[in-house]
């Protein structure tokens, strides 16, 4: 999204691997390009949810100037050991944000956990022959510009990586009451680098239902009503989230008693952000989703 925070870019080294570039046939008149800007964010999630990415990162790439999708012939984001190639970048062009997006897999539920840092640079190549090119540096989960030197995985040592941001782990018991329309569940994680966080909620078809307030409330810089105990980055936090503290997922009102009965399970999912001053709900670059957690109904 435009409005995320841009601020730099890191890649995801491992299964997405160099994947082969389709050309498009037509082109039209190129007077400038060049890139404006990166945005990116990586994701921890759990098997449950996605068996074939443990560890991901989404590149947005916005571009400027006077062009075509169909111009766009080629994009790549490279550091000092590899390069990935974007397939098809034409198609992955959004017209309306004027931006490429990728994502790009790292490691496997199985393989260790943890993102390569340091200085990444992202190339455009168009129809004319031009190229757009930028490169940034980027820093460890609750850091800008400060990246680790070496982490030690359980199967290898990398230089200049760092471990993803933690999984939540939620507690058994979680409850929705219906008649109140309360939920109320627990989860523990210990990461310096968590900062904030929110609740997913589905329905027993894996359809997202509803979204809950930030754990960290931005205006008051405090924890928000919905946080009941604990700090969220050590040790156990407990919740109660009630109608009014739940975004409906297909409308732009708070969630019905309607909706909020059909909830079935839940995901925690964490994010840093303390490393901005100028906080927003969009200032963050690492994220980590729980494993599914079923309510018992009350």
């Amino acid at each position: 999204m435009k409005s995320r925070k841009i601020i730099g870019l890191a890649l995801a080294l491992g299964a997405a691997g160099l994947l082969l570039m389709a050309c498009p046939s037509t082109t039209a008149p190129i007077t400038s390009a060049s890139i404006d800007s990166i945005g990116w964010w990586m994701e921890n999630t759990p098997s449950d949810m996605n068996p074939d990415a443990h560890l991901s990162c989404v590149v947005d790439i916005y571009l400027s100037g006077s062009f075509s999708a169909s111009n766009i012939t080629s994009a790549k984001i490279e550091n000092d050991n590899s390069v990935w190639i974007i397939e098809a970048p034409s198609s992955k062009y959004h017209s309306n944000g004027r931006y490429i997006e990728a994502v790009f897999i790292y490691g496997s539920a199985t393989s260790y956990s943890s993102f390569p840092l340091g200085t990444f640079s992202a190339t455009v190549g168009f129809a004319n022959g031009s190229t757009a090119k930028s490169t940034f540096s980027v820093g460890a989960p609750g850091k800008q510009s400060t990246p680790y030197t070496t982490v030690a995985t359980e199967d290898v040592t990398i230089v200049n990586t760092c471990p993803a941001l933690k999984r939540a782990t939620v507690s058994t018991g979680s409850i929705l009451d219906k008649t109140n329309s309360v939920a109320t569940l627990s989860f523990s994680v210990t990461d310096n680098a968590v900062h904030s966080g929110y609740v997913l909620f589905y329905d027993s078809n894996a359809n997202l239902v509803g979204i809950s307030k930030r754990f960290y409330d931005i205006s008051t810089k405090t924890l928000s009503n919905i946080v009941k105990f604990g700090t969220l980055n050590s040790g156990t936090t407990d919740l109660s989230i009630g109608l009014a503290d739940i975004d409906s997922a297909s409308t732009d009102s708070s969630l019905s008693t309607t909706e909020f009965a059909n909830i079935s399970y839940c995901r925690v999912v964490l994010i840093d952000g303390a490393q901005y001053s100028a906080e927003t709900n969009s200032t963050w670059d690492y994220k980590s989703y729980s494993g599914k957690s079923t309510f018992s109904a009350n």
